[in-house]
């Protein structure tokens, strides 16, 4: 949520401090997010399939990154400015928040034992 917020910060920021306050909740966002995927994924694929998944992952993430960069330049030269580019940003992001609270645990209903406290 803090980078929906950050992106529409970044929509309607109108001076220095607003953006500055847009960076400070994407950048923790990001601290947030990246740090807790690497523990979701050994929680849910295991320590096997580990490597494949981030590694996947990673290059989705890469490729991603090069895709949107490329957007937002195309939409900037048309348009003069970023609006649209971020416009659609918050709607990738809303459809992805979704997405997460969609999502359902394993077919057994129960969520896997990583992620769960275990009782000593």
């Amino acid at each position: 949520m803090a980078m929906i917020a950050s992106l529409v910060i970044f929509l309607t920021a109108t001076s220095y401090p607003m953006l500055l306050l847009g960076c400070c909740l994407a950048g923790t966002a990001l601290g947030c997010i990246l740090p807790s995927t690497a523990a979701l994924i050994a929680a849910f694929f295991g320590s096997p399939s580990f490597g494949t998944v981030m590694g996947a992952i990673y290059v989705a993430i890469g490729v991603s990154s090069i895709v949107s960069v490329r957007f937002a330049g195309v939409v900037f030269d048309r348009t003069g400015n970023y609006r649209l580019a971020f416009l659609a940003f918050v709607g990738l992001s809303i459809v992805a928040a979704v997405g997460t609270f969609l999502l359902q645990p394993g077919a057994d209903g129960k969520i896997p034992d990583a992620v769960t406290p275990r009782a000593n």
